[in-house]
């Protein structure tokens, strides 16, 4: 007969505490992740008859949760298999605590191991990048998998005092990507007002035939530059900004059935933010 399980507010790990979700603007560490496991445990409750979920849907969940908020980081990540299997493994350690906590709880020997446990999980990133490089200088991976200066510094504060947050901008590096945003829009406004000065007007009959100064893609480049830009500076991934962006150029009309080469490709942004990150040395 499969058992019920608690509610969230009666549910409480005598190791790690209560559930809770994994936080949108900080990589987790393997207390988050364990925790996250909790949280999803009673939360699939209500759509299973308040019964014990299985547990490979619990760690589907939670990886697909760790995997997007490592996205947000810009970071190359491994496989989704490999992430579950890294959270199978140590949540089977976890386990193996818990089974014997109640029997050994007051054992000198056992309070050492768990504590040192309890300790690792909490300070330990729950670490998925593929760069494992501990410095930029020094990072050999190949071009689609290195990490840029700020990324590895980002790293490394999350594996430290994790004073920043995802989405966090030093304001050394927040002031050159403005001046590279306003400076895009710029360009944008004066292609716009040398298009429309030079443009015959549409309604004059003796126009049949209008040619633009600029093709619809041309005219794009500067702000497909600064969306990809604002999109850094604010940590959203590639592929949430592009589909707001598409979304929006859909919404005016710019990308009809007729018309979707402005379709926005987050492998543009992607280009158009590694060009701006190499202008800045980053």
């Amino acid at each position: 007969m499969t058992s019920k399980i608690s509610t969230r507010n009666k549910f409480k790990c005598p190791i790690f505490g209560s559930p809770e979700d994994i936080s949108q603007i900080n990589l987790p560490t393997y207390k988050d992740m364990l925790r996250s496991c909790f949280f999803e445990r009673i939360n699939l409750a209500p759509k299973t008859g308040n019964k014990e979920s299985s547990f490979s849907r619990i760690v589907e969940n939670v990886a697909t949760k760790i995997e997007f908020v490592w996205a947000k980081a810009s970071t190359a990540i491994a496989t989704h298999s490999r992430v579950l299997q890294i959270i199978h493994i140590y949540y089977g350690k976890y386990t193996n605590f818990k089974k014997s906590y109640k029997r050994d709880n007051t054992s000198k020997a056992f309070q050492t191991k768990i504590n040192a446990f309890r300790e690792e999980a909490c300070t330990k990133l729950f670490d998925i990048a593929v760069c494992k490089c501990n410095t930029f200088e020094d990072c050999n991976c190949e071009r689609t998998k290195k990490l840029h200066r700020n990324e590895h510094n980002f790293l490394k504060d999350q594996q430290t005092t994790r004073l920043l947050y995802i989405g966090s901008l030093d304001i050394n590096e927040t002031k050159p990507l403005q001046n590279i945003a306003d400076n895009s829009d710029r360009k944008a406004h004066n292609l716009y007002l040398n298009h429309t000065q030079t443009t015959p007007n549409a309604y004059d009959p003796k126009y049949k035939y209008l040619t633009p100064l600029l093709s619809r893609s041309s005219q794009m480049r500067p702000g497909l530059l600064s969306t990809a830009v604002i999109g850094d500076k604010f940590g959203a991934s590639d592929w949430a900004v592009a589909a707001i962006a598409s979304s929006v150029l859909h919404y005016v009309g710019l990308i009809t059935s007729n018309h979707s080469n402005l379709v926005v490709d987050k492998n543009k942004l992607r280009r158009e933010k590694t060009n701006v990150r190499k202008d800045l040395k980053f």
